[in-house]
């Protein structure tokens, strides 16, 4: 008949017959092993989430008190603006600002227009983290911000309209084409009012600008990749 070869095969791999089912075992005890450990990491990861929200938990309610001055259980424009304002280093927010911040944390909170009818005008407790998150993610963008309004808005109006605009998008990209007037005009009725409960100005406010200027890169990386394509597509 033909030869066994079963057992040189597995002496050639290091192991013999008898040892192939303590090396299962072994294999089998280390995978329970690793998840047991991945178990454990996630308890705790899980442990140290819910400490940490605690503390948040105390802090919105301590922050509460603090600003709550007309004691209705949430927090009134004027009442927001002064806790963004003790969170910028005492600088006074505007109007604008203080409505794009109770606005877009009602969005982050993943909030219908129906739903802001309990509170369409305030922050609630459970709101204030994100609120300052906003805020502060704002903040970062100020200096730029402040620096392009300042070379742009050259008629002081407190946003950049359809021409102004342009220049700023001209901008961003050095290898890029000038907007057209129709991808500026895109970009403006885009970004204008877009956050529900803040009305279109017919310009481009300061808490829009980010926005714009993503929405042109998104733009012209698009308008760039498809170019690409185009060219592949004709060499082929």
């Amino acid at each position: 008949g033909f030869p066994d070869f079963s057992h040189s095969l597995l002496s050639g791999c290091g192991r013999s017959p008898l040892t192939m089912p303590v090396y299962a075992g072994a294999i089998a005890a280390l995978q329970r092993r690793k998840k047991a450990e991945a178990g454990e990491r996630r308890a705790l990861a899980a442990l140290e989430r819910a400490k940490f929200m605690e503390v948040v938990k105390k802090q919105m309610e301590d922050t509460l008190q603090r600003y709550d001055w007309s004691r209705t259980g949430d927090l009134k424009p004027d009442e927001l603006a002064g806790l963004l304002k003790d969170n910028t280093q005492s600088r006074e927010p505007t109007t604008e600002e203080v409505n794009w911040v109770l606005r877009k944390t009602k969005l982050t909170n993943g909030r219908t227009v129906a739903m802001l009818l309990d509170s369409p005008d305030a922050i609630t407790k459970d709101e204030i983290y994100a609120a300052l998150t906003n805020w502060n993610d704002y903040q970062k963008f100020q200096p730029m911000i402040d620096q392009v309004f300042s070379k742009y808005d050259t008629n002081m109006s407190g946003m950049l309209e359809a021409d102004q605009l342009k220049k700023v998008l001209a901008e961003l990209d050095e290898n890029a084409k000038e907007p057209t007037d129709e991808e500026v005009q895109w970009v403006l009725q885009s970004v204008d009012g877009a956050v529900d409960g803040i009305e279109s100005t017919g310009g481009v406010n300061k808490t829009e600008l980010i926005g714009a200027m993503s929405l042109w890169y998104t733009h012209v990386d698009a308008v760039q990749e498809a170019a690409k394509v185009t060219v592949c597509c004709t060499i082929s």
